[in-house]
């Protein structure tokens, strides 16, 4: 399954965590007496896996962009390479050509002289494409209720798109929890994503269509969610490994400052031992939970 999120006003970035976050608050709103039950369901056997969420552009044909893979780097034309370095996404043809072995990085960085860079989008440079997708500041600041006075000014990052949206994939394990997750986003429309909610930010229309990544097999795979192993995993899929880390240390909303959480990031490629799905959901808090599955998809051919 593909969601497309049609942005109704400036939408956070939403990564697999964040989207998998509020997929879970919509459960405890609409099922809470099953929602305990549900969480544990992910940490033994998921019913279904969910990437994190990528740009696409609305025009003539709805153009997919996808993280740039990592792989182990070459020898490149130093020029052409500086201009590569500035691609975070790339089209959905590249992607899936890459992936199956048709293609390289070296070959994307010889090509770059007909591509343009935009926003980390690598875009077809003979194409007549018009999108926008900005990032701005809002300054804001925490009202005092009691001494009625404001302090604790600071700036939120929003992002507007323009002819653009974010779209992310669903693979189901068990297709009886289609209709829950059709629910939470219905729910989630309205509601909206990210912080601010309250001022009518993070809304967003959404439209469900056909995955376009098939399942293939193949001796690596890249991740399109954050990823965090777990230490069964890890000895076996390292090796050879190229990838990137980053880290999240959420705040509750009753202040409680949850642990550091560590994961690869989208686009990371791992050896494939031949497991359905990888990754491990985290404890982080006294009610709360990081997503780690991998939305693995195979690469190298296969």
């Amino acid at each position: 399954m593909l969601v497309y999120l049609k942005p109704g006003s400036s939408l956070p970035a939403l990564s697999s965590d964040t989207i998998f976050g509020a997929i879970l608050y919509s459960f405890s709103q609409l099922y809470p007496d099953e929602v305990d039950e549900i969480v544990d369901l992910f940490m033994e056997d998921p019913p279904f896996i969910i990437s994190s969420s990528f740009p696409y552009i609305e025009g003539d044909e709805r153009l997919r962009f996808y993280p740039r893979i990592i792989t182990e780097p070459g020898s490149y034309d130093p020029i052409l390479f500086k201009k590569y370095r500035g691609v975070s996404y790339i089209p959905e043809e590249i992607f899936l050509e890459w992936a199956a072995g048709e293609i390289d990085e070296e070959t994307i960085v010889d090509s770059m002289e007909n591509h343009r860079v935009y926003g980390g989008l690598l875009v077809d440079g003979e194409k007549d494409i018009r999108f926008q997708e900005a990032e701005f500041e809002e300054l804001h600041n925490i009202v005092n209720r009691i001494e009625r006075r404001t302090e604790g000014i600071f700036h939120l990052r929003r992002v507007f798109y323009e002819n653009m949206g974010r779209f992310f994939l669903v693979r189901f394990r068990d297709a009886s929890f289609r209709p829950r997750l059709e629910s939470a986003l219905r729910f989630l429309s309205d509601r909206g994503f990210g912080p601010d909610i309250s001022t009518g930010k993070g809304t967003f229309s959404f439209r469900v269509d056909r995955n376009p990544l098939h399942d293939r097999t193949g001796e690596r795979f890249v991740t399109l969610s954050r990823f965090i192993p777990a230490p069964s995993e890890l000895e076996a899929i390292t090796p050879d490994a190229w990838f990137e880390v980053g880290s999240r240390r959420g705040r509750g909303p009753d202040g409680e400052i949850r642990r550091q959480v560590r994961f690869f990031r989208e686009g990371s490629t791992f050896t494939d031992t031949g497991k359905e799905y990888y990754g491990t959901l985290v404890r982080s808090g006294r009610s709360a939970v990081e997503y780690g599955l991998a939305y693995k998809f195979a690469v190298g051919g296969g």
